[in-house]
């Protein structure tokens, strides 16, 4: 067997017990018209008896060794002078329910919307009391599953009119605008045909905001068949949103965050999921992606965190790395071809051009090495439309 043969196959043994930190590897470039060769020995930085044109190591001769303090910021010249602000769940455990007139108010509020008006007309078409029972019409042109899952919302008025009852999924009773106590109640109540996204069930989420003075506001942008959160989330400076996500199934996913102030709700971003990761606000598939926003302390407006390409030298560093390379044997090839991004100084992503394959690295200082995390897709697809700015800052 020829020496470089033997050389690679000691190389990858090496290179699969090696998961952090630095190795000292001597290299021999032997081969069958030369029987010896220079060595070099592998500590402190990347060295090699042979070098691409620019001096940056790649390849499979090569063997990650983190320098000395690496940090990824300090690789980044170009953070943008804007304070951009992280942010974290408010405790349930601390926040009090809404109170019965709160209650009251939104429900009232509900019987006075677009959707109670759509689902109460239905309701009539499809049901009738006849001494004190429900009825089905029979001439009711009515899908099967929605008169099941009407039943249930319907109760019996006085006068024997259909009238419907109400859930209280959750709520809460809190300074939201941080002054006064306010209320959100998330209520669920039966569906307008309208708004259904799939035939699951009969139910319809609608949240409402009471203020101090007990007026009631619907948060339209909010309003779902399928919920799955409702948060309060508050910021370094103590302004508190309101984060909300919806959805039937994960491509039917939305979310959405409402701020208060002066007693009025006003909705600042939807049109895609929205979740918390870390302190950022994440655009995309919860669980899947990697699309960071912030609240700016100035200006109060919501801006992305912008992805910039690695330098070279730092994407030697990334490229070369054994953690990084065992997902990605091809990382250098993907930094030629403009598919690695720098966010905050912090995450590394890797855009694999797939759905749902693409990689998110960061640094472990301890351990001096890479650590592949979730969420995981690159910036720049999901970002809500009402975000218009974007700063690299460092995280």
């Amino acid at each position: 067997m020829k020496k470089t043969t033997i050389l690679i196959v000691v190389l990858s043994l090496v290179l699969s017990l090696t998961a952090c930190g630095s190795i000292t590897l001597i290299y021999d470039s032997s081969t069958e018209n030369s029987s010896a060769a220079p060595s070099t020995s592998v500590s402190g930085g990347f060295e090699s008896s042979a070098s691409s044109e620019s001096g940056v190591p790649r390849g499979d001769d090569y063997v990650s060794v983190i320098p000395e303090g690496f940090n990824i910021g300090k690789y980044i010249t170009d953070f943008d002078d804007v304070s951009l602000m992280s942010c974290s769940y408010i405790n349930d455990i601390l926040i009090p329910q809404a109170d019965g007139e709160a209650v009251a108010r939104a429900v009232d509020a509900y019987r006075k919307s677009d959707a109670y008006n759509e689902a109460i007309t239905l309701a009539n078409e499809m049901f009738r009391f006849e001494n004190g029972e429900l009825i089905a019409n029979e001439a009711a042109d009515i899908p099967v599953w929605l008169g099941y899952g009407y039943r249930d919302y319907i109760i019996g008025a006085e006068t024997s009119e259909i009238d419907f009852r109400y859930d209280i999924v959750s709520s809460v009773k809190y300074p939201i605008d941080g002054e006064h106590e306010e209320s959100i109640i998330l209520l669920r109540v039966p569906l307008p045909l309208s708004k259904c996204d799939s035939s699951a069930h009969a139910g319809f989420h609608i949240p409402v905001y009471v203020n101090a003075d007990g007026e009631a506001y619907i948060l339209d942008d909010a309003c779902r068949q399928d919920y799955g959160l409702f948060e309060l989330i508050a910021y370094m400076d103590g302004t508190v949103h309101a984060l909300f996500g919806f959805g039937h199934n994960e491509s039917g996913q939305l979310g959405a965050v409402y701020s208060f102030k002066n007693g009025k709700p006003k909705s600042e971003l939807s049109g895609c999921p929205i979740s918390l990761y870390c302190g950022m606000l994440m655009g995309g598939y919860g669980w899947n992606t990697f699309e960071p926003f912030m609240l700016d302390a100035e200006s109060g407006e919501f801006c992305a965190v912008a992805a910039v390409p690695p330098s070279e030298e730092l994407a030697g560093i990334i490229c070369s790395d054994n953690i990084v390379r065992t997902y990605l044997p091809d990382a250098w090839d993907m930094y030629e071809e403009n598919k690695i991004q720098i966010i905050g100084g912090k995450y590394v992503t890797f855009n694999t051009g797939m759905p749902w394959s693409d990689y998110t690295f960061v640094f472990n200082s301890e351990e001096k090495c890479f650590e592949r995390v979730k969420p995981v897709s690159v910036t720049g697809s999901a970002l809500p439309p009402q975000i218009t700015k974007s700063y690299n800052v460092k995280l």
